[in-house]
């Protein structure tokens, strides 16, 4: 008996390492994106770009995504990489035609991630649309809001939200739509140590 224990323990922690370095070289090859005036980064997939709309026109026709710097606010990857050729402005309304991953920085506001956090779950407490969950996001505290299926009625929430205390940082982060790679993508993001005041 002791001996199947054992057989198991030690099945159960190959098939964990085999994981592990199957779900890292699907990484390898990605280039990294850094945001170095916002503290953050992550993997892009190969052949993908990061492209970058200014927070002050995500509810304006004025302005076209363009390629992201290090200091970009606001950067997103399409899952698409041929869908760019199809947005012509960087109207929210616009981008949500489409499957995306993106993240948007602002320096935090006091007291502002505890506000969302308590304005989040009172709105949406009876999970019609949404289920709201406090985590632990690549080492910071945050808030995860995910898109419940509501049989066919109209839900125009995004599938993924986290919205992010990184201390001098407030982050938000967006899954418009499932997306396995672009999920991986979210699960690369780092934060730079950024405290309160630094």
């Amino acid at each position: 008996m002791k001996k199947i224990i054992i057989s198991i323990f030690v099945l159960v922690v190959l098939i964990g390492v085999g994981v592990y370095v199957f779900e890292n070289k699907l990484t390898n090859d990605w280039e990294s994106y850094n945001n170095y005036s916002y503290g953050f980064s992550f993997k892009v997939p190969a052949g993908n770009v990061v492209y970058e709309c200014d927070n002050r026109y995500l509810f304006s026709d004025e302005t076209r995504p363009k390629l992201a710097t290090e200091k970009s606010s606001y950067v997103f990857i399409l899952e698409n990489q041929n869908d760019i050729d199809l947005i012509k402005t960087c109207n929210q309304t616009e981008l949500d035609k489409y499957s995306y991953f993106s993240i948007g920085a602002r320096v935090a506001i006091k007291n502002e991630f505890a506000d969302f956090v308590g304005n989040r779950k009172k709105g949406f407490e009876d999970e019609k649309y949404a289920r709201v969950k406090e985590i632990t996001f690549s080492g910071q505290t945050a808030l995860l809001t995910t898109k419940v299926d509501t049989n066919g009625l109209a839900n125009n929430n995004s599938y993924k939200e986290i919205l992010v205390d990184g201390g001098k940082y407030f982050y938000y982060i967006n899954l418009r739509e499932k997306s396995s790679l672009l999920e991986k993508v979210i699960s690369t993001i780092k934060f730079q140590e950024n405290k309160a005041g630094i």
